[in-house]
């Protein structure tokens, strides 16, 4: 297949318009902001380009994101496949199933983000947030800078542990433990491992690639939460014991099959393990990133800082400083912050789809091929002023009126978008509170400003509250 009728940059041999992201002179993030900004004032609806020797259509419109994502999803229900053998364990991945086993599965694992399950949790999450807080009072140095992304990690990976598979990790008491080594190293490749797999998806034919094997994550991290994993439910099946959280609800989805269908079970130990690592993994990255980057634009913006701690105050006040998930609701520019938090650093850039039937696209000449791989960059829309106006400043209110206004993708979009987005927000919004009822965030001239990319400098100073 080769692109038509629509504009994208000429590729160069071999490397496509990926030459510079594949050698990683730019992350992702920044590649995705520039090629969109490239082509979002041409007055097309959709652009392309060449991840090496692969035609890929990028979305540039949001009617169009939403007709894809959305009105037409029977077209696009698949993720872009790897193409590849998956680690054994990953194989079943919700995030990369293809739509006949995609869509049961989502069915049997959405109650598990419910808004009773998130006020089930309600006691869990807040234990996380005062070790948190005790950690920070008990520091030896109060007055020395603290990396953000070591801080949050810690604190989301105790929520999830809990949360998620009802393990009290408590990674506070050990900083520096095995754990917490094997969720930061789960996406650290090395350079070499970095380029054979790329090499792998963007330059092999498809016939070739299916008889290789890669990982998404790095093997070592992976069967460590496996072991962790499979031992928890081991347990609970040995001693009869039951807890209100997600791993319980597959133990409970794979008994159902077993009485229903013994013989065409979807929910065997195979793929509890696989979904079980998807959303604590996913879930450690994406949350504590948000919760990063939300210190440090407190930081560089006192004013909002004091806007929101004056809100956190009034409202823990009106309910005799009682913090739970109804409290929680009434604190909407926590909300607003965090979005626009999201809108400005999105900790994913991109999100794609692949076209399972041929495509006609409304209002232009062009048919998407089935196979053909479709991306939607989000960094992009977040940062295109004809959706947000002066995009670069920091604005919460920008949320005021309305939670997803146009452009607005973090979570990706229709029925394959993020299912953890709601238990994400509440986890951010109990860090925030737990910190700004105490302590205020302060840059430094160890801060980074601007923060150059997604893993720029992030020393921030908590202190109490001056």
């Amino acid at each position: 297949m080769t692109l038509k009728r629509i504009p994208y940059d000429k590729p160069v041999l071999f490397f496509g318009n990926i030459r510079d992201l594949f050698l990683q002179k730019v992350t992702l993030h920044e590649f995705m902001k520039s090629y969109y900004m490239r082509y979002n004032n041409s007055n097309h609806s959709i652009c392309g380009l060449y991840v090496g020797r692969l035609p890929v259509y990028q979305v540039m419109d949001f009617n169009l994101t939403k007709d894809i994502c959305n009105r037409d999803f029977d077209h696009f229900m698949d993720r872009v496949p790897l193409g590849m053998q998956s680690t054994d364990i990953l194989a079943d991945l919700l995030l990369l199933s293809p739509g006949p086993i995609w869509k049961p599965t989502r069915a049997m694992v959405s109650p598990a983000f419910s808004s009773g399950k998130l006020k089930a949790m309600d006691v869990v999450i807040q234990s996380c947030g005062e070790k948190m807080s005790q950690h920070l009072l008990k520091r030896e140095n109060p007055d020395k800078e603290i990396e953000m992304k070591q801080l949050f990690g810690i604190f989301t990976l105790d929520v999830l542990t809990n949360c998620i598979f009802g393990i009290d990790s408590n990674p506070w008491k050990e900083l520096n433990s095995e754990l917490i080594a094997a969720f930061y190293d789960c996406e650290n490749y090395s350079i070499l491992t970095h380029l054979k797999m790329n090499a792998a998806y963007w330059f092999f034919p498809e016939n070739l690639r299916r008889f290789l094997k890669v990982s998404v994550l790095a093997d070592d991290s992976v069967y460590f939460a496996a072991n962790i994993i499979r031992n928890a439910r081991e347990y609970r099946l040995t001693n009869n014991q039951r807890r209100n959280d997600f791993l319980q609800l597959l133990i409970d989805n794979a008994a159902k099959e077993e009485v229903k269908k013994p013989e065409n079970r979807l929910m065997d130990e195979k793929h509890i393990l696989s979904q079980s690592i998807l959303f604590i993994l996913a879930g450690f990255k994406t949350t504590a990133t948000l919760l990063k980057f939300v210190s440090y634009e407190l930081a560089v913006n006192p004013e909002i800082q004091n806007t929101l701690r004056a809100e956190i105050k009034s409202v823990l006040e009106k309910h005799n400083n009682v913090l739970n998930y109804d409290t929680i609701q009434e604190m909407p520019y926590l909300e607003m912050v965090l979005l626009e938090t999201l809108r400005k650093h999105p900790p994913i850039p991109r999100f794609d789809r692949c076209c399972i039937k041929d495509y006609k696209v409304r209002g232009i000449d062009l048919v998407i091929e089935k196979g053909t791989m479709v991306y939607f960059s989000i960094i992009g829309f977040h940062h295109d002023p004809r959706y947000f106006p002066n995009p670069e400043k920091f604005n919460p209110l920008r949320f005021q009126e309305n939670r997803n206004p146009h452009g607005f993708f973090v979570f990706g979009s229709g029925p394959r978008n993020c299912i953890g987005q709601k238990f994400a927000l509440i986890v951010a919004k109990y860090a925030m509170v737990y910190i700004l009822k105490d302590f205020g965030f302060f840059s430094t001239n160890k801060t980074q400003v601007p923060v150059l990319g997604k893993n720029g400098n992030l020393d921030i100073l908590i202190h109490p509250k001056m």
